[in-house]
């Protein structure tokens, strides 16, 4: 199974991993591909009773996607929760306000078709996206990036890391693409502190990276491997981007009015009643030549559905608990080897927006707060006379400094505020004057960690998994929304392939 190339025109601004699985920073050619052959049937099978070609477990993007494929098919979306969205389902309140402060890259590939098919318009965030602040000063863009990293080494130091990170960047391959046998796929065998450590780069390099790493993936240096914070380097670097420093510029970043829940909720609406929201799977099992799907309704009544294929569209975790032998032994050793971050959302409402200057901000506490996101910001994308004098969000992500720390676990939630409270009063010392709110929202499995061996692990559960029990989700090929997308389209591929 191979992806057609997906290749931007001269000058177009690059998602994180896409730029790097497309050779983007070797070359730019004409034309955004779509996946050959793809041509998603417009009518659902919605016939109750009987067996299923397939049922989906999990409502999030990956079985949204997963379902999309399998469209014109008798199927079934189990999702546990109120509405779909998984991991970045919306609401009201905290949870709202961090379903806003999501983005994706420039859509490619599934989302892409998925986006078109819909009918929706997704909008560019206006640079600078990110900026990083430091000795009371905020710096905007890879430029300010670059001064810090110079300034706190030497310009000699910075250029040399930013030339070997897009060294390694240019050989960066996804799975199910990369290829073991290359050099760069080596680094997916130490961690990143020990990538920072053996090439001797000066201290401040690591401080930094460990930070965004912190915030991006909920885990630290000497947690991840060094293969999987390249694509995230790389990009901040500018790499691929173009000029992301210039205020109003493109970022590569969009998002939808509401945030990315505006997709998932757009998709189970266009599934209509295949998506089945208030069910919680409780066993996955095969009786005789068809798997049974139990679950629980949303009275607590047990049903059950028969299918000849089964997605799992849900954390390693919960699919290891639905699992009843369905499940290849090796499958289920490489499930269990699966760490999770955990994280949360501190939402702090203001009165006027303090920020307003860039979308995201680096933060090194030394504590729990590591990220900063102004959802005021996003405002100034659609109304580009700004946001100066309206109230404001900051949605401040916390994690620990070590993945499974206990006294962070063990923190309350009005614990984890007033210390993004005080974090976030380092940049803006008037904020508590300013104050109008603050909710706390928990992620107990936020991201897979891609620690160590974590791509020879996605590696090879795509291969196992290759009978009538597939698995979808952001662990079979790298943490973030659009792989999650892609791995419900691998898994719905393999469906069509075998049916």
């Amino acid at each position: 199974m191979s992806r057609s190339s997906r290749i931007h025109p001269e000058g177009t601004p690059w998602s994180r991993r896409e730029f790097l699985r497309t050779g983007g920073l070797a070359a730019l050619a004409a034309g955004c591909g779509v996946r050959a052959g793809a041509d998603p049937r417009p009518e659902i099978v919605q016939t109750a009773g009987g067996t299923y070609d397939a049922v989906v477990v999990g409502g999030g993007i990956a079985g949204l996607t997963a379902a999309f494929y399998l469209s014109g098919l008798k199927i079934r979306v189990l999702e546990r929760e109120a509405g779909p969205g998984g991991r970045i389902r919306g609401g009201g309140g905290a949870r709202g306000e961090m379903a806003r402060a999501t983005y994706i890259g420039r859509p490619y590939g599934a989302l892409k078709e998925i986006i078109e098919k819909l009918g929706l318009e997704p909008w560019e965030i206006r640079a600078p996206l990110e900026a990083v602040f430091r000795d009371d000063q905020i710096l905007y863009g890879p430029d300010g990036l670059a001064q810090l990293l110079s300034e706190r080494s030497s310009a000699a130091d910075f250029e040399r890391f930013r030339s070997e990170v897009l060294a390694d960047a240019v050989a960066y391959q996804d799975i199910p693409e990369l290829d073991f046998t290359l050099p760069a796929a080596r680094l997916d065998d130490v961690t990143a502190g020990r990538w920072f450590a053996d090439r001797k780069w000066p201290p401040v390099f690591a401080e930094y990276y460990d930070t965004a790493a912190r915030g991006r993936f909920g885990a630290s240096l000497d947690d991840l491997s060094a293969l999987a914070l390249i694509p995230e380097m790389a990009f901040g670097l500018g790499g691929g981007t173009g000029d992301v420093a210039a205020p109003g510029a493109a970022s590569g970043a969009f998002t939808f009015d509401g945030g990315l829940t505006a997709l998932t909720s757009a998709l189970a609406g266009w599934l209509g009643d295949v998506f089945q929201p208030r069910s919680r799977v409780i066993r996955v099992s095969k009786p005789d030549i068809d798997y049974r799907v139990e679950y629980a309704d949303s009275s607590g009544k047990i049903k059950s559905l028969r299918a000849k294929f089964v997605i799992l569209a849900i954390p390693a975790a919960e699919a290891l608990a639905v699992d009843s032998g369905v499940l290849k032994a090796e499958a289920r050793r490489l499930l269990d080897t699966v760490a999770y971050s955990s994280s949360a959302a501190v939402a702090l409402a203001t009165k006027e927006s303090l920020f307003g200057r860039a979308f995201q901000l680096a933060l090194q506490d030394g504590g729990a707060a590591v990220s900063l996101r102004d959802t005021s910001w996003l405002a100034g994308a659609r109304e580009p006379a700004g946001v100066v004098g309206q109230s404001g969000t900051l949605v401040v992500q916390t994690a620990p400094a070590k993945l499974g720390e206990a006294d962070w676990a063990g923190l309350m939630d009005d614990d984890l505020a007033k210390a993004a409270v005080r974090a976030v009063s380092r940049v803006f010392p008037g904020l508590p004057s300013q104050l109008a709110g603050r909710q706390v929202v928990r992620f107990a499995r936020a991201y897979p960690v891609m620690s160590p061996g974590a791509f020879r692990r996605a590696a090879r559960l795509n291969e196992v998994c290759d009978g009538r029990v597939l698995l979808a989700g952001d662990y079979m090929i790298y943490p973030d929304f659009e792989a999650a997308a892609d791995s419900g389209d691998f898994a719905a591929e393999k469906v069509r392939e075998l049916i």
